[in-house]
Order: structure tokens, then C-alpha cells, then sequence
């Protein structure tokens, strides 16, 4: 390497000049750090000083010598003169000046030239190739230690970058005017190539005034350049449309045109352009830039556009594994990048059918809120039937799919970027559920007429219960066999997203209730509404009873004898009233199966002790799983409220155990809770000391009533207690004065001997004269018939032929006896009365004749229903027991003194 390469100077005599560079050079090569750096440069600074001392060359060399400033003069003028500086056919020239020089010059003249390019400012990349490639740097390098040569290197990779216009073009310009504009162009050239595109922008977005040559490439690049990074300019905007318009079909100029448009905010223009792109080119872009557009323009419609934009894969054919993962294309889901757009669109905080469709999207729970806005009225009625469809694509049935697949055109952009879209998702929905094997075979099992229809094992595995799922997520009307099959096979609470009420269908058809079928006349939204608005009702009805509106109501087109207008007309009058729902609970219609199911949802702990019927112990495990706080910390009550429930006759294995891990719960170390939950499975009642239950301010006659009904109930499962005990816990469960504990618990106890009655009262009908079935109860007024006919054939015995009156007599004992056991029957009287008719038979005739007199019990007991034709109060049990009002109240069977007990 050239010592004054090394030491960064042109040759020269003057040795201070040598000595002042090798100074400057010395910190970088420190003998410690770096001593071959520092022999190189001290060998380059010796030769130069040597070189500097050495007498001028003889005669002969003169003329090689002095070519070589001759040379570097004229590179000088080259680099000097701005009509030729930037000219490759200027530089050109000077080459064809160095081929005129001898070989040992060139190599001098070589390494300073590539000095003069290296320190010489802004210059034409182009030109300097052309003296690279003569003087063959590149080629020089492993002359070079590797420090140089690696700094040349990156010189000569530098220069292999393209200018970004040919430089020529700026010959007549000044040189100031080259070197601003060339720097500028550079400039924009590494920072979109070597930086963020944030930093093109803002150094783009600079105020200059420079020159721009007239070279169209580079006017195209920028035009590239200033869409990617969005750099906004007319005039680039003016000639992209000219280039789109001579061109239409080049989707690159389309797509630089929606980029302009964009950045300039030209709206209508930017959304032509990009609805183009997407349509024609399904362009990876424009999802993403109408959604943006349409967020500043038309917010209620992103949320359409994002579902409108999920493209799922389109399936020639599905596979015939019904558990394959390739069952599941063609139905709904949602891709990733939706699911981004998803969150994206909540942080922007919309509004109105907007918020409540993302809201849903996000989470399943939220469906209601969507669900009125889909109901009710809205200000814009075309906005909320694409709603509606967005709704219908995942959650409506065939018909409501095919009305979306053949909506009309819009002329209204939005709209009809929309509606292109849903058309394509409803088509592809429809074809998964006519054409895919899980839907077929799922819907071929549920359809099948046979008893017990072979269930295909594949949709149980693996992809199979997914695809089932998506296939029950579309609102039909299932028949109650369908439900039967389809709870099961699956789960439908555990699905997640799940379908939408279906078990409140199933509980619907258990009552006798099935959704009506469609319609044909009527538009296809009508069924849905019809059977949602009930739906909704029942599976979230306070938030539901919030939500619904007057004009909601009367959206509800339901025909005359519809069997859901009976609730939406009770729900008008309710709204009307302006009362709350506890009034709405106490006028709901239990034989009605919607309103009944209703009363179910609605009751809360309070409510079912202020109700006019006493709830089902389902009912009361519901409501005490959502509702504990309602005893207020008695665990007495609480236990003996659960241990009146785990005595029903039907509840389940599991909900028994459910009972007892929540009786254990509340037990808390306490002695007797503990006991009573030990000793229950074995239908063993134990009761705690009266001083325990008078410290924690429980009445213990009522509290000690009620244990004896639940061991009469637990001893035997078909008897219950008599009617004065059964009142007077009624009476107890109304007093106010008792704490909300004590009469939860009395409640519960109350609603097991009414389960009782209904569960083993028998049913069949006995005629008064059959005497011998003193397994029946016989009423009053039947009794005094019975016992007329018996006096008249008694009297009868005397006109009788006398080998008639043995037989005569036998059936007369016969008859009255029977008859008066079934009377006692009817009075259910107790063991006492029983013995006392044994030891004094005396007793007998009289007892008969004050039963013509002692009325009747009016409640069901073991031996049959009431006599003489008495109906059941509509109340049931309770409001019965509410008629009966005693004098005297029934005391407890046992009553432990102080002390005693647990």
C-alpha cells in the first residue's frame, strides 16, 4: 500500500505536512493495542520522509514525472467544473486521458484519484464506476493491509448502489442546485431502504424547493415511495390516476391510486379504488384500509366490514372421517386477524349496534344485549337488517341463509361491500350444511324415526363435536325426540361458543312445548324473532326484562293462538304497569309452560318465601347456589333448609352430594351441623339444644316442629305431617318476626311435604259404596250416604226371610265397618284413637256417629285426595294452608330441655 494512503495525504516534499499527518494517524494505532497498525504506519511515515529527502529524479524520468500532477490537475478540474462533473461521458474522456500514461505513474496516480473520489463530497456514483473499473481497485485490494482494504471495499460496494437518477440530466445546472438535489434523492434512497418508514415520511414531509431532473423513472420511484411510506402530494396523485385511467387493469397502478387518494383524504375516490382491489384482486391490503376508511366516515359499519372480510377457506370436497379436522371448513369461525380486528374495534369504543355486535363477537355471553338492538325498533332500518345478517350467518337457520345469498345489489358502497360478502359466507354456509358429511349425518340421527337409532361414534371424537357444535349453533325447531338425542349425546352448556338456549328449548318441549314451525309467507326474520324473544327471556331474564321496550312488543308479529303471544301480552301490561319484577313473578301463569319456566329463572331465595306457590326443591337448589347470602350467616336454618331438600324423592345422586358438601360447608365445626349431616343419608334426624337455637334467635317451637315433620317424611316417604302441624309451620313461614333464615328453611320443608303429596297421593278414583277398599279415604258427606243405606238395610233385616238374616247382618257389620275405616281414613287420625277403640269397643258406635258431624281434612294424605268432590286451591298447598288458620298451634312430638341434645 502507497505510504501516503497510509498516512491519508497526497505526496508531497514538505515533511512538516508528513509529520503533522503522521501525528494525526498516531492515536489510532497504539503500540500496545495495536502493533502492527503502528509498525505500518510508522514504515508508511519513514518511507514518506525517505521519499521526501531523494534528490530530483535524472533527465530521462522528467517527462513520466511531471505527468502525474498534470494528471491529478485536470481530475481536479473535473471535479470542479459542474457542466462535467456529473457527466459520465466526462469522465469517460479522463480515462482515455490515463491510458496515455506510462505503468509505474498509473499506480500513483491511481491511489490518489481513489483519494480525490473518497474526500471530494457529493458526486455521481455512475462516474466514479467508470474510474474504478479502468484503475481497478477492486482487483488491488490484497495489496492493501486489512483495515485499508476493508474501508475501500465498502468504498466500492457503495459505488455499486444505482444512482437514483442518471446525473447527466443536471449538466446546465448550478452546482449548488447538483449537489442539493443529489443529496436530497440520496438521502430519500437510504431512508426507504435503510430505515423505518416513519423517517422517509418525516424527512419527505420537510419544506424544500429543489430541481427535480426529468427522468421518468425516478418520478415513478418516488411515486412507489411516497404511497408506501404515505407522503402526501397532488401533483404524484394527478398522474397516477392518469397512468390508472390509460391502464385499468395494471393492479399495481390501482393500487398506488387508492394509496394517493388515501393519503390526500380523497374518500370517494380512495373507497372506488380500494372496493376495486378488493373485489377484482382480493387485495392482502384492502380489508385493512376500507375498514380505516370506513371508521372515519361510517363507524357503524366496521364491525359488518370486519365480519364481512373473514375469509375462510372454500372446500370442493370434505373428507369421509367424520372426526377429521376438514369437517370444519365451510362452517362458521373466525380467523386470527378477525379476532385482532375484533379487539382493535372494541379499543375504539363504539357505540349503539356496533358496540353490542363486537361486544358479542368478543364473548358469547353479551348475545342479549345484541339481541334486543336486533328486536326493537331502530333509526336505521337498512343498517339493522345487515346486522341482522352479520347475526344470521353463525346463529340463522336455511332459509334465513338463503335470503342473505340472495340479497339484492346495493347502490350504496358500504352496503354493498357488506352484502358481496355475506352473499359468498352465506352460500358457503349453506353448502357445508347440505353437502358436509357431519351435518348430514348429525341431522340424519336427530331426523331418525327408528326408537333408538345408532349414534355415528365418530362425531365424538377428536374435530367431530366441534363441527356438531357449529351445526346446533343455527336456530332451529327441534321436536322433543331431537332434544332428547341431542342431550344425550352431547353437552350443550359445556360448548363454548355454545348454542344459543337450547336447553331452555329442551325444557320447553319437556313441558309440551315446541317451537312453532316457519312460516313460508312471512319473512324469514319474523320465526327468528318470534322464537328469540322468548328464548332470550329464558335464558337471562332479568337482564331480558331490562332490556325489552314497548315497541319491541309490538315488533313481535305473533299470530292469534301463538303460544308465545300469552307471555309477550303479559309482558306489555307488566311494562305498562311500571311495577317491578317480583309483581311481574306473582302474575305469571304456571300452567303456561313459557311462564312457568320464567317463574323458575326469577326466583331468588326472597322471592320464592314471598310467593303465592311454594317452589319445587330443584327450584330451591337453583336459587341457593346463586343466593346464599339470604340467610345471613344462620347455619341452622341453612342446614335445616338443605336437609329438607336432600330428602326429595327424585333428586339426583349428584345434586344430593352437592347438598351434603354444601351442608358441610356451613357446618363449619359445628356439633350438631355436623351430626344432622352424618346422620341424614340415614334418614336420621337430630336435633340440636334449645338454648343453642334461642342464643342464635331461631324459635325453637317452630325449628323443633319442623325436624318432626322432616323425620315423619324421612321415616316413611309417603306420609307427611298432619294438617294442623303443616299450618302452623305455615304460619311460622309468615311470621315477620321470624328472621329470614327460620323461614327459608320452613319453606323448604313445606315444599318437600307438598312434593310428597304430588308424588304419592294416589290418584285413582274409589265409588263411596265399595266398602272393602279401606285403602281409601272417604269424605264426609259420602260417609253419611253410606251410613244411611247401611240403617236402611238394617231396618230392612225384619221383612227379610229369616235364612236371609245372618247373611243380612254380616254385611251390614261388614259395610259399616268398612265404611267407618275409611272415613277414619279420610281423618288420617292418629295410633291413640286407634288402641282406644280396641280396648273400648263401646266406643265404636258413638265415634260413628260423631264422624257424621267431624269435618273433613282438606289436604291430601296417603289414602287418596279430599272426598265429596273438593278441588285443589289454585295455590296449591300453601295457599290452602293460609285457609286453614288454627286455633291452637301444633306443638313439636319431643322437645329437648336445656342442655340436652347436641
Amino acid at each position: 500500500m502507497s505510504c501516503w494512503i497510509r498516512l491519508g495525504i497526497e505526496p508531497t516534499k514538505d515533511q512538516n505536512t508528513i509529520r503533522g499527518a503522521y501525528r494525526a494517524r498516531l492515536p489510532e494505532h497504539h503500540p500496545e493495542t495495536d502493533p502492527e497498525g503502528f509498525q505500518a504506519l510508522r514504515e508508511a511515515y519513514e518511507s514518506a520522509l525517505r521519499h521526501a529527502r531523494e534528490e530530483p529524479q535524472t533527465p530521462r524520468e522528467e517527462p513520466a514525472a511531471a505527468a502525474a500532477p498534470g494528471i491529478l490537475d485536470e481530475f481536479r478540474a473535473l471535479l470542479e467544473d459542474s457542466t462535467r462533473r456529473y457527466d459520465p461521458p466526462a469522465w469517460q474522456a479522463f480515462v482515455r486521458q490515463l491510458d496515455q500514461l506510462p505503468l509505474e505513474t498509473l499506480e500513483d496516480v491511481s491511489w490518489s484519484l481513489l483519494q480525490g473520489v473518497r474526500s471530494c463530497g457529493m458526486i455521481s456514483r455512475e462516474c466514479v464506476r467508470i474510474l474504478a473499473k479502468r484503475l481497478a481497485w477492486s482487483q488491488q485490494l490484497l495489496r492493501l493491509d486489512f483495515e485499508a482494504a476493508r474501508e475501500i471495499e465498502g468504498f466500492l460496494d457503495h459505488l455499486e448502489q444505482p444512482d437514483p437518477f442518471p446525473t447527466g440530466l443536471m449538466g446546465q445546472w448550478s452546482a449548488i442546485a447538483q449537489q442539493e438535489t443529489l443529496w436530497y434523492l440520496n438521502s430519500l434512497e437510504y431512508l426507504f431502504h435503510q430505515r423505518p418508514l416513519f423517517e422517509y415520511a418525516s424527512f419527505a414531509n420537510l419544506h424544500t424547493c429543489l430541481p427535480l431532473p426529468a427522468d421518468d423513472a425516478l418520478i415513478q420511484r418516488l411515486m412507489v415511495q411516497f404511497a408506501i411510506a404515505e407522503v402526501p402530494s397532488p401533483s404524484l396523485y394527478e398522474r397516477c390516476a392518469g397512468q390508472q385511467a390509460a391502464d385499468p387493469e395494471n393492479i399495481d397502478l390501482l393500487f398506488l391510486l387508492a394509496q394517493h387518494a388515501t393519503i390526500l383524504e380523497r374518500i370517494p375516490e380512495a373507497l372506488s379504488s380500494w372496493a376495486m382491489l378488493h373485489w377484482q384482486f382480493h387485495h392482502p391490503q384492502a380489508p385493512r384500509r376500507l375498514i380505516e376508511l370506513c371508521h372515519g366516515q361510517q363507524p357503524q359499519f366496521v364491525p359488518l366490514l370486519i365480519q364481512a372480510f373473514d375469509r375462510q377457506q372454500d372446500v370442493d370436497a370434505w373428507p369421509q372421517g367424520l372426526e377429521e379436522q376438514g369437517q370444519l371448513f365451510g362452517s362458521f369461525a373466525q380467523s386470527p386477524e378477525t379476532l385482532s380486528r375484533w379487539y382493535i374495534a372494541r379499543r375504539t369504543e363504539p357505540d349503539g349496534l356496533a358496540a353490542a355486535f363486537v361486544n358479542w363477537r368478543l364473548d358469547d355471553e353479551c348475545e342479549t344485549n345484541l339481541l334486543a338492538l336486533l328486536l326493537d325498533d331502530h333509526p336505521q332500518p337498512a343498517l339493522q337488517r345487515l346486522y341482522r345478517y352479520a347475526w344470521g350467518l353463525s346463529r340463522g337457520n336455511e332459509r334465513l341463509l338463503r335470503e342473505i345469498s340472495e340479497a339484492p345489489v346495493s347502490t350504496d358502497l358500504y352496503e354493498e361491500l357488506v352484502l358481496r360478502e355475506f352473499r359468498r359466507q352465506a352460500a358457503q354456509r349453506l353448502r357445508w350444511l347440505a353437502e358436509a358429511p357431519v351435518p348430514l349425518a348429525l341431522g340424519g340421527y336427530l331426523a331418525s324415526e327408528e326408537r333408538y337409532p345408532d349414534f355415528p361414534r365418530p362425531l365424538g371424537k377428536e374435530f367431530g363435536p366441534l363441527a356438531c357444535r357449529n351445526w346446533l349453533r343455527h336456530l332451529r325447531a327441534f321436536d322433543q325426540r331431537a332434544l332428547y338425542r341431542v342431550f344425550e349425546q352431547f353437552a350443550p352448556r359445556q360448548m363454548y361458543p355454545r348454542p344459543f338456549a337450547l336447553d331452555h328449548q329442551a325444557r320447553l318441549a319437556k313441558r309440551g312445548l315446541e317451537l312453532p314451525p316457519e312460516d313460508d309467507m312471512a319473512p324469514a326474520w319474523t320465526w327468528h324473532a318470534q322464537g328469540l324473544f322468548i328464548l332470550a327471556l329464558l335464558e337471562k331474564p332479568e337482564r331480558w326484562l331490562g332490556l325489552i321496550s314497548p315497541s319491541m312488543l309490538r315488533n313481535l308479529d305473533y299470530p292469534a293462538g301463538h303460544p308465545f303471544a300469552a307471555t309477550r301480552d303479559l309482558l306489555g301490561q307488566w311494562l305498562a304497569s311500571g311495577t317491578p319484577v317480583e309483581a311481574l313473578l306473582s302474575q305469571l301463569d304456571h300452567a303456561n309452560p313459557v311462564q312457568a319456566l320464567l317463574a323458575d329463572e326469577l326466583c331468588t331465595l326472597d322471592s320464592v318465601m314471598a310467593g303465592e306457590h311454594l317452589p319445587r326443591p330443584a327450584l330451591l337448589i337453583k336459587t341457593f347456589a346463586n343466593d346464599r347470602e339470604a340467610f345471613a350467616g344462620d347455619r341452622y336454618s341453612m342446614t335445616l333448609f338443605l336437609g329438607a331438600l336432600f330428602l326429595d324423592p327424585e333428586l339426583s345422586d349428584e345434586d344430593r352430594g352437592y347438598l351434603l358438601e354444601q351442608m358441610k360447608s356451613v357446618a363449619d365445626d359445628d356439633p350438631w351441623c355436623e351430626k344432622f349431616r352424618q346422620y341424614l343419608p340415614k334418614r336420621k334426624i337430630q336435633r340440636p339444644a334449645r338454648k343453642v337455637l334461642e342464643r342464635q334467635g331461631i324459635d325453637s317451637d317452630a325449628f323443633y316442629l319442623a325436624l318432626d315433620a322432616l323425620e315423619k317424611m324421612a321415616a316413611v316417604d309417603s306420609a307427611w305431617p298432619a294438617s294442623r302441624a303443616l299450618a302452623t309451620l305455615q304460619m311460622s313461614k309468615d311470621d315477620p318476626a321470624n328472621g329470614n333464615g327460620l323461614r327459608l328453611a320452613l319453606t323448604a320443608v313445606l315444599a318437600l311435604a307438598e312434593r310428597l303429596m304430588a308424588l304419592k297421593t294416589p290418584v285413582t278414583a274409589v265409588a263411596p259404596w265399595q266398602f272393602w277398599r279401606i285403602d281409601r279415604r272417604l269424605g264426609r258427606r259420602s260417609y253419611g250416604l253410606m251410613m244411611g243405606l247401611c240403617a236402611g238395610l238394617l231396618a230392612s233385616i225384619a221383612w227379610m226371610p229369616s235364612e236371609l238374616h245372618v247373611l243380612a247382618a254380616l254385611f251390614f257389620i261388614g259395610a259399616g265397618l268398612g265404611t267407618w275405616v275409611r272415613r277414619l281414613r279420610d281423618r288420617e287420625q292418629p295410633l291413640w284413637l286407634w288402641i282406644a277403640m280396641v280396648i273400648f269397643p263401646v266406643l265404636i258406635p258413638l265415634y260413628m256417629l260423631a264422624l257424621l258431624v267431624l269435618p273433613s281434612d282438606v289436604l291430601p294424605n296417603r289414602f287418596g285426595r279430599p272426598g265429596d268432590g273438593q278441588a285443589a286451591p289454585t295455590g296449591g298447598l300453601q295457599a290452602l294452608l293460609r285457609q286453614l288458620k288454627p286455633k291452637r298451634r301444633a306443638r313439636p312430638a319431643s322437645v329437648l330441655e336445656p342442655g340436652d341434645g347436641w
